[in-house]
């Protein structure tokens, strides 16, 4: 068989010549293995390299025990308060303090890829203080920073949403005791109402039958008491400016617990319509240090809404309660909308830190090499744009109007589209029904156990921490089954008979990570002597109660002293070769 124009030839000879110029797969998997290593070690070293022997002193000192408490300073810092309570911003607030103070430069997190340290991340999330601690330097380090990283932008969105969730509780109770001032004096003022409704109906009488008002007024009650009534009428009365705002100064002793320590801890920026809010910040700041009372006549009011000036400026002078309470209200609101954010926040952010940076900008702008085939150019990019759309519609236009569209019609106005027929051809579903048929029918252990052998897939299986491969793959292929199947590992384990189980071991396997991220961490132990809680558990489930269905199926299951699990058809001969059948050893 030889090939012809542009095409070499070719031939079995050949092909066999070629493939056994390629390495084996066990040579090719060791190279995949060392790759790995190495790009994870240089993952370890970047965000570590440069950093002081006080930094990493520091950051060991994270995995040690608190000298007040039972737990490690790494536990506590995880340990984040989530009561809208000013003690909780306070115990943020000590906790970011605490990070901050080991001096690592957030643009440590630009050097390795976001989703890698996010990665690391979550793996250092998972894993206790003293297992950390047992890591070798540059993998702890390495943990141990990006745990830092995760935590101050962690800390500072916890923290801003719990500004927000105090300020909304204070307005709230303000605006609770305002409904309730009605509340408490609706009776009361009923009265006056349906009191003033019959003077107001004997003063109309009188005056259409010509008679004394005052005498009028008298037959509905005494001048005394009606002189009372108005008294008492004037103090349910209300000013005409009265609002729930009014009600917010009984909350500000409250607010000044936790206010000064926030806008202390955060550095804000915003777009320029937020520059005079920032500066009242800024005022407020330098109040709280030098202890002043009074509100200076050149802090800025221009961001002070109509609502807020009668409370604000009363008599042209500013009130420091409202005037406080003004600023983090408007704080509050401009950080929902995204005109002002937070330095080292990653909700807060701002929509600049989303792009590519400058130097990225410029770089790729003298070099040409845009990623998107774009005209980088706006104008020539816009105008383009344009000019095929205004092409393509005047197109569609001239074939509405021919009735040339395929399967829509244009009739008096009306646009009408036809259904979309099936576009598979009779032909092709029998030839298809034809073709499933002669397939022959397998069971799915021998497909999983095929697919095994072809692609090494049970070896991306390894242990979290030391990356370990499944010592048994049997107990693996049971675990993927029962989850791929939908069986859950209680009707699985009940299913069939298995000579083997009572040999495998009675501990879990532990937490196996897997390189294919559709895969999800399996970790099984199979065992006739096992508690329910070992037995049938997996990654992130908790053991099932003793009164529940399912703890009472798996102790059942532990009383007759086997696990059946047929579903599967796990129950193959003994001479079968095959993962679950035969566990090998895997090479490494």
């Amino acid at each position: 068989m030889t090939g012809s124009g542009i095409w070499p030839s070719w031939s079995w000879k050949n092909a066999a010549s070629a493939a056994s110029s390629f390495p084996r797969r066990a040579r090719w998997s060791g190279y995949a293995i060392a790759v790995r290593y190495r790009a994870r070690r240089e993952i370890e070293r970047r965000p570590t390299d440069g950093l002081s022997a006080e930094q990493l002193r520091r950051l060991d000192a994270l995995t040690n025990r608190r000298s007040e408490a039972a737990h490690s300073w790494l536990a506590w810092l995880r340990q984040m308060p989530e009561a809208t309570k000013p003690t909780a911003m306070l115990g943020l607030i000590e906790r970011l303090n605490h990070v901050r103070a080991i001096g690592l430069d957030p643009a440590r997190a630009h050097r390795v890829h976001p989703a890698r340290l996010a990665q690391l991340a979550r793996e250092t999330s998972r894993t206790t203080a003293q297992h950390i601690a047992g890591y070798e330097p540059r993998r702890r380090h390495a943990a141990l920073t990006a745990a830092v990283l995760d935590l101050i932008s962690s800390l500072t969105d916890q923290a801003t949403d719990l500004f927000e969730r105090l300020m909304g509780t204070m307005f709230r109770k303000a605006e609770g005791r305002y409904a309730r001032s009605f509340q408490d004096d609706a009776r009361a003022i009923n009265e006056k109402v349906r009191l003033y409704a019959q003077v107001g109906a004997a003063l109309i009488a009188a005056r259409e039958a010509k008679r004394d008002a005052f005498a009028a007024i008298a037959e509905v009650l005494p001048w005394d008491r009606f002189r009372e009534t108005v008294a008492e009428a004037e103090a349910l009365a209300r000013p005409d400016d009265f609002d729930a705002y009014q009600a917010l100064p009984e909350h500000y002793a409250g607010l000044r617990r936790w206010a000064p320590a926030f806008l202390e801890a955060f550095a804000f920026q915003g777009v320029p319509a937020a520059a005079s809010l920032l500066r009242a910040v800024d005022t407020l700041r330098g109040m709280n240090k030098t202890g002043a009372s009074h509100v200076p006549k050149s802090a800025p009011v221009s961001f002070v809404r109509e609502r807020w000036a009668r409370h604000v400026m009363p008599d042209g002078a500013i009130d420091r309660r409202y005037y406080e309470i003004c600023v983090l209200s408007e704080l509050r609101g401009r950080l929902r909308a995204g005109d002002v954010w937070v330095t080292g926040s990653r909700r807060y952010r701002s929509f600049e830190e989303r792009l590519i940076s400058q130097e990225t900008l410029r770089e790729l702008q003298a070099t040409g090499a845009w990623p998107i085939a774009v005209d980088a150019d706006f104008e020539r990019f816009i105008a383009d744009r344009k000019a095929l759309l205004d092409g393509r519609l005047a197109a569609v236009e001239r074939k509405a109007k021919d009735g040339l569209l395929p399967d829509v019609t244009l009739d008096k106005g009306v646009l009408k589209i036809a259904p979309i027929e099936k576009s598979t051809p009779l032909e092709a579903e029998a030839l298809a029904a034809r073709l499933y048929a002669m397939l022959p029918r397998v069971r799915i252990t021998d497909l999983m156990s095929e697919v095994a052998r072809w692609t090494m897939f049970p070896d991306c299986f390894t242990h979290l921490r030391t990356g370990a491969a499944v010592a048994d793959q049997r107990v693996l292929m049971a675990c993927l089954l029962a989850d791929g199947l939908n069986l859950g590992l209680t009707r699985v384990a009940e299913a069939a008979r298995l000579r083997a189980w009572a040999s495998l071991p009675g501990r879990p396997i532990g937490m196996f990570a897997t390189k294919p991220t559709r895969w999800r961490w399996a970790a099984w132990s199979i065992s006739s002597s096992a508690s329910p809680s070992r037995r049938c558990s997996a990654v992130g489930r908790r053991p099932p109660r003793m009164g529940s269905s399912s703890a009472r199926e798996a102790s059942a299951a532990t009383r007759r002293g086997s696990m059946r699990i047929t579903a599967m058809s796990l129950a193959a001969s003994s001479t079968r070769t095959s993962p679950i059948a035969t566990p090998r050893s895997t090479p490494r």
